[in-house]
């Protein structure tokens, strides 16, 4: 779920939870995720706030003053809050922007100044980070840096939010006909506490799995190549419908246009094109 983050983008991720744990919050916010950035010292973010003066104690102690702690340290899984989704998502779009075909750090810290209701865009605005500063300063600090060859940016276009409300009557043929590129991932809707996902399929995906959630897989137009480690390929065609169990490691494909239905769990959930 996380293959086109950078090491420090997912350990950055990490540390959000954990701190989100440790203030007993009850989801993981943009704060946290902030935290869990300016955590590591020698990521691009940090990097990028140093050089603009931005020092990254002080913001951590901003950040904090304005946490709300619970009496009990929180265990298990959290889930994200829209506003740390909507993070995520335009970090896809900053890196995008950059022509990056990962999501770094750096992506992740535009995203958290994009999302302006949050806490940590109100305190990077405070210390005097505001969007354009942190992207040319981002481009200065990595004008040639070769991103890896396993992710293309232009091969997903994702979007968290859940598109239609309950009580909307919406066609889904028609969301499908918008898409225009290889890779698209939509939330439709949600049902309890599942979503509803559109993909529109052409290429592959990584290898990859899901620890804590199974994923349902229906085709409604093409075929869908489920490739099963150590099992057969599941080939699916119109109207054939497959559940992989959480845990086991698959990878998706379609040699020509798929439009599939996916559900699964809602909960901390982060889809990244699978």
């Amino acid at each position: 779920m996380w293959e086109p983050f950078s090491e420090s983008a997912r350990r950055s991720v990490v540390l959000a939870h954990e701190v989100a744990q440790k203030h007993a919050s009850k989801n993981i916010d943009t704060e946290h995720l902030l935290l869990g950035i300016i955590a590591l010292p020698e990521n691009l973010a940090v990097k990028v706030l140093a050089s603009l003066d931005i020092d990254v104690t002080k913001c951590r102690q901003k950040v904090e003053a304005m946490i709300e702690v619970g009496d009990t340290p929180l265990e298990g899984e959290m889930i994200f809050t829209p506003g740390a989704k909507r993070v995520i998502e335009l970090s896809f779009e900053e890196a995008r922007r950059f022509n990056h075909h990962y999501i770094g750090t750096e992506h992740l810290l535009l995203g958290l100044i994009r999302e302006e209701k949050g806490i940590a865009a109100r305190v990077l605005a405070e210390l005097g980070a505001d969007l354009e500063n942190v992207r040319e300063q981002t481009a200065l600090l990595l004008p040639a840096r070769t991103p890896p060859p396993d992710f293309d940016p232009k091969k997903y276009d994702i979007h968290l939010d859940s598109k239609f409300g309950q009580s909307t009557a919406f066609d889904v043929d028609a969301q499908a006909a918008m898409c225009t590129v290889p890779w698209f991932n939509q939330t439709l809707t949600t049902v309890n506490d599942a979503l509803v996902r559109l993909g529109v399929f052409h290429g592959e995906f990584h290898w990859h799995k899901h620890d804590t959630q199974d994923e349902f897989f229906f085709v409604l137009d093409g075929t869908l190549f489920l490739d099963i480690e150590n099992a057969e390929t599941q080939t699916l065609t119109r109207h054939q419908g497959y559940t992989v169990p959480k845990g086991v490691v698959h990878r998706t494909r379609a040699s020509e246009r798929t439009v599939v239905l996916m559900i699964e769990s809602g909960k901390d959930f982060t889809p990244t094109g699978d």
